[in-house]
C-alpha cells in the first residue's frame, strides 16, 4: 500500500461586468505523476442563456489510470445552456 500525494486547484475570474467567466481546474498527483486540467470559458449572452467552451486533459504514465484513459477522455467541448 502506497500513500498518494496530490494537489488540486481551481481559479476563476469574472470579467466584462460578470458576463465573461474564465475558470481553470487542475490536479497533479506527485506520487503517480498524473495531471488533470480543465480550462473553461463561459459567456452570458442574455439573462438565461450561456455559451461555454472548454477542454479536459488527462495525462500520466502509461501504467496509471490517467495514462490509460487520456486518449479516450481528453476532449474539447461546447455547451449552450438555457435556464428558466
Amino acid at each position: 500500500n502506497e500513500i498518494s500525494h496530490s494537489i488540486s486547484f481551481r481559479t476563476a475570474w469574472k470579467l466584462l461586468h460578470e458576463t465573461l467567466d474564465l475558470e481553470l481546474l487542475g490536479l497533479y498527483n506527485f506520487t503517480t505523476e498524473e495531471i488533470f486540467l480543465r480550462p473553461k470559458v463561459s459567456y452570458h449572452i442574455a439573462d438565461a442563456l450561456t455559451a461555454t467552451v472548454g477542454w479536459e486533459r488527462y495525462s500520466g504514465p502509461t501504467d496509471t489510470l490517467y495514462g490509460r484513459v487520456d486518449s479516450y477522455f481528453t476532449a474539447f467541448y461546447a455547451e449552450l445552456k438555457s435556464s428558466f
